[in-house]
Parts: structure tokens; sequence; C-alpha cells
């Protein structure tokens, strides 16, 4: 009788721990969502194709550098590249020019058409941009300036 009682505690243990993780995954889903709706449906500082960005880059830099995040959409393939910088505006530009991100560059140059988001890490309730960055790949399932 001793043993039921303790196979019952310890299958009543891990129906309650698991209980617990899937409580916690579906609340870290809803975070990552809300997360993925404010990154890709709020106002930015800047939104933009990749063509009219690059032709707003002077203009843009002139009013003042962003220290955040751009998110670089290729809308042909629906693919999310994320990166962070002190300079956001030209960070995201030398994507279109070569010199950053190949495959982006790649993609580029072969038709594919791409927007140009730019988050600014102030109002973004996160600390760094490390944190910030880290949020939006995950949210977006997103590559960052290693991967495409």
């Amino acid at each position: 009788m001793a043993r039921f009682f303790t196979f019952l505690l310890i299958g009543l243990f891990f129906f309650v721990d698991g209980l617990l993780l899937v409580i916690t995954a579906s609340k870290q889903q809803e975070k990552l969502l809300r997360l993925r709706q404010s990154l890709l449906e709020d106002d930015p500082q800047i939104v933009a194709s990749a063509e009219e960005f690059m032709a707003q880059r002077k203009a843009l830099t002139q009013k003042g550098e962003i220290t955040g995040i751009f998110i670089v959409h290729n809308a042909t393939k629906d693919l999310y590249y994320v990166g962070q910088s002190a300079k956001a505006i030209d960070r995201a530009a030398i994507q279109f020019l070569g010199r950053g991100n190949c495959d982006v560059y790649a993609d580029y140059k072969y038709g594919d058409s791409f927007n140009v988001r730019i988050i600014p890490l102030s109002g973004s309730c996160y600390e760094s941009l490390n944190e910030l960055k880290r949020a939006a790949i995950q949210a977006l399932e997103a590559a960052d300036e290693v991967l495409y």
C-alpha cells in the first residue's frame, strides 16, 4: 500500500510539473506574439522599402543617428534579419551595399523585395541593445548578423 502511495505521489508530482511547464510555455508564446506584433505593427521611427530607405538614408542620418535595432525583412522569401548598432540607419544601409550580410545583399541584388524598420532602444522597455535584439530575433524567428 505504501508503494502505491509513493507511485501516486511521484505521478502527481510529474503531472503538476508538466502542467506548470505548459503554462509557462504558453505565457512565453503570448509574450513573443505581443512583441512580434509590436515590432511589425507599432509605429517605429523608420519604415521603408529598401529602395526608399537607401534614397532617404542621407536625410535620415542628418536628423541624427538612432541607437537601436534594424529589421531587414526579405518580403519575397518572408525572412527576417535583425541587427543592432549605435548607428542603426548606417548599419542597416550597409546590408544593401554589399558590406553587410552577404546573403541579404545577394538576395537584394538579384531582385528580392525588402523592407527596413528601425526600432530605437529608447522607449522600448529594454535596457540594452543585446536584450532588444535577442527578443526581436526570438519573436520574429529571425536570423542575426551571422546567419540569414
